[in-house]
């Protein structure tokens, strides 16, 4: 039994590092700029100048090859430092563990309604 649980645990590092590459690449592929939806939406009226685009693109990093931007993002991960929502500008981490609580007693309570 300890024999399978050691080898279970070290297939599931290159499981991770693949899930990993997987989710990076798939989130860059997807059409539009994270730098122009941040600061302002061209169908909302207001256009954010080239100048101010290329300057966040630089602060977040973007303008980067994609293997620097993957290391960078991954030690962040595993850091905890899962950045800030888009939408609220709170720390994922922190909107998270806030939310954690209520997860686990959903779990729970789906484990106990399938027993």
């Amino acid at each position: 039994m300890r024999k399978y649980l050691v080898r279970r645990l070290f297939a599931m590092v290159p499981t991770l590092f693949l899930m990993s590459l997987i989710v990076f690449f798939l989130l860059r592929i997807l059409p539009g700029d994270v730098a122009q939806l941040i600061l302002g939406d061209v169908e909302g009226g207001i256009q954010a100048n080239q100048m101010s685009v290329e300057t966040l693109r630089h602060e977040l990093g973007l303008d980067k090859p994609l293997h620097i931007q993957y290391l960078t993002w991954l030690s962040d991960v595993l850091r905890g430092d899962l950045g800030n929502s888009l939408l609220s500008g709170k720390s994922v981490t922190g909107e998270m563990l806030h939310r954690l609580p209520i997860t686990i007693q959903l779990g729970l309570m789906a484990q106990i309604t399938a027993f």
